[in-house]
């Protein structure tokens, strides 16, 4: 399962209510946030779907579009099973009408699974 990697670059003019929106949407600690700042290490790397956690997509996505809208320099990006996030590597990004897509495939690929599973129970 692939993972998501949330670096910020630049937290802009607006920096105070980006980081409360960090912290309210995927409870980042002040610590991270500190780091990544300093190092360029992402605030977050975290499996984007996985039973344990199902909202962390639509966190996610909500937390791109609240930063796109503070002018926060941003990206995310994938990293495949295994795979740790170090510079200068280059990676899939992640844009928000991207992580749409994902969530939606998710979404009919699950309904497709429950749907092939009433079938065959019905059998």
């Amino acid at each position: 399962m692939s993972k998501a990697a949330l670096l910020i670059r630049d937290f802009g003019p607006q920096k105070v209510e980006a980081i409360s929106e960090l912290r309210k949407e995927l409870g980042v600690s002040m610590s991270d946030i500190n780091r990544g700042a300093l190092t360029g290490a992402p605030l977050v790397e975290r499996k984007l779907f996985d039973r344990a956690s199902p909202e962390f997509p639509g966190k996610l996505l909500r937390l791109m579009s609240r930063l796109e809208a503070l002018n926060v320099a941003f990206a995310v990006y994938e990293l495949l099973d295994g795979q740790t996030f170090a510079l200068p590597n280059k990676y899939y990004e992640i844009t928000a009408a991207r992580l749409q897509n994902m969530i939606d495939a998710r979404e009919q690929s699950l309904e497709q699974q429950r749907t092939l599973a009433r079938l065959q129970d019905g059998v």
